[in-house]
């Protein structure tokens, strides 16, 4: 499948701490439920793990959100951003983002 280079692109500066949180459909679709009713999961758990390491944090979005007997596959990447400068952060501004993708 080709990725569609018309997408929309957001950005957002974070702040030290902020997390990024990547996962699959299978982390919250489930077929009884709207997938709104998985994002609204999804961020409450996220809310209550807030002080968690990125590792454990990961694990228990996992045992929070998906069932004993989940049959689709799932990833979860978490990174947190601790603002330590980097070259590339360091020559961001407001009018020249860094994007990532």
């Amino acid at each position: 499948m080709a990725l569609d280079p018309t997408g929309v692109v957001h950005t957002r500066w974070l702040q030290a701490g902020d997390r990024v949180v990547l996962y699959t459909d299978g982390v919250v679709e489930r077929r009884e439920e709207s997938i709104d009713d998985g994002f609204r999961r999804l961020a409450v758990a996220a809310e209550d793990l807030g002080d968690l390491d990125p590792g454990e944090f990961s694990d228990a979005l996992v045992e929070a959100l998906v069932p004993g007997d989940q049959a689709d596959d799932l990833a979860v990447l978490v990174v947190r951003y601790d603002a330590t400068p980097s070259v590339a952060l360091a020559t961001s501004s407001p009018e020249r983002p860094v994007h990532l993708r």
